[in-house]
């Protein structure tokens, strides 16, 4: 009986660690490893590394809510966020803070650091240093449906 309990809590121990280098080989993290807030009666998921940004849509939902801890530098290129067939659906708060070296290369037209939202909420994200090689109307989101974008900024 004992062998099977120290079994058992080995191979428990083996898989949750096998599942945190994958986490790590990818970059992305999860809600467990985010800290979160409440902004006006609504839980908020804080960002406040490249590593965490870029989880969004990976491990982190397209639907969640978002708020910028500090200024964050990108150190490679961009993958926009959402897509048509699974766009961007939360609230974004920038919060003030600056994403800064925004790069995104591709050919389709719908390019921002949102590819895609729909009845999403984005305040306040200034970017800087941006540089996207087909913009269709607004580098902070390619193609908005009836999403509110408020205060936002974008210095290239």
């Amino acid at each position: 009986m004992k062998k099977g309990i120290v079994l058992l809590a080995c191979l428990v121990i083996l898989l949750s660690g096998c599942s945190s280098e994958k986490a790590e080989e990818t970059g992305a993290v999860s809600r467990s490893d985010v800290e979160t807030i409440m902004i006006d009666g609504r839980e908020y998921s804080v960002i406040s590394t490249e590593e965490e940004l870029r989880s969004i849509g990976r491990t982190l939902p397209l639907s969640g809510n978002y708020v910028l801890g500090n200024d964050i530098t990108l150190t490679k290129e961009w993958t926009p966020l959402g897509s048509e067939d699974d766009p961007f659906t939360g609230r974004f708060e920038g919060d003030g803070y600056v994403i800064r070296d925004l790069k995104v290369n591709g050919e389709d037209a719908d390019q921002g650091f949102f590819r895609a939202s729909d009845g999403a909420a984005i305040h306040e994200l200034v970017l800087e240093d941006t540089e996207i090689s087909s913009v269709n109307f607004f580098p902070i989101v390619g193609n908005a449906v009836d999403t509110e974008i408020e205060g936002g900024q974008v210095d290239q």
